[in-house]
């Protein structure tokens, strides 16, 4: 399962995690007890998503050896929705419409139960499935990031 191309994939976690991490650190007015879980969930994020750049695989480790990518994936599923869910949360306070923050909500609580039905997918060793579940972990919160940055950028900037 190697690929001439992985490096630009591997690249492209890297870049995602950092970006991830510095977009919430870059989130103003937002009160600590707020703030701080975001950082926690972005971290964790970010952890996973260059976990899973240097150490790239199919999340099949063998010999009873720690498989870095798995836990990697796993790090950036649960910070990515958990990470939708808090953002969604805090709509009003980051200025962008309650119906995004609703759907970003949405998003993450579906990342979140495609991680469940995944888990159960892994165990029962049905493995062709693994990729399109995967995608349903990935792909909300993703969606939601590009959404709410896109709603960010297009807010009118404090004065002063």
């Amino acid at each position: 399962m190697y690929s001439p191309l992985a490096w630009v994939m591997n690249t492209g976690f890297f870049l995602f995690g950092l970006a991830a991490l510095t977009g919430v650190l870059l989130l103003r007015g937002l009160p600590g007890r707020r703030y701080r879980p975001a950082v926690a969930m972005a971290a964790r994020l970010a952890t996973g998503a260059v976990v899973l750049a240097f150490f790239p695989g199919s999340g099949e480790a063998g010999d009873g050896a720690t498989d870095y990518h798995a836990l990697g994936a796993l790090m950036g599923f649960i910070g990515g929705n958990v990470l939708a869910i808090l953002i969604g949360r805090m709509h009003r306070l980051l200025g962008f419409p309650r119906r995004l923050g609703t759907a970003l909500v949405g998003a993450g609580i579906v990342g979140l139960g495609s991680l469940v039905t995944y888990m159960a997918v892994v165990e029962s060793g049905a493995g062709g499935l693994i990729g399109l579940v995967e995608r349903g972990i990935v792909y909300p919160f993703l969606i939601g990031f590009i959404v709410v940055g896109a709603a960010l950028r297009k807010r009118p900037l404090a004065a002063g």
